[in-house]
């Protein structure tokens, strides 16, 4: 994603989303977390709140 924006092969973030199979939603907040935390924000795993696991990996 960050490799088309950079080498200008995209210009809307619905062309990204159409590529990755995403909604423009999950670009952008992708792209804003990239904005705000660099790399290591797009690479940190969190784990999610709620019912715990049923099937464990």
């Amino acid at each position: 994603m960050l490799w088309w924006i950079k080498s200008g092969q995209v210009k809307e973030q619905q062309e990204i989303g159409k590529r990755l199979a995403k909604d423009t939603s999950t670009v952008m907040r992708w792209l804003q977390k990239y904005r705000t935390d660099g790399i290591s924000g797009l690479l940190e795993i969190k784990k999610a709140s709620g019912a715990k696991r049923k099937i464990v990996v």
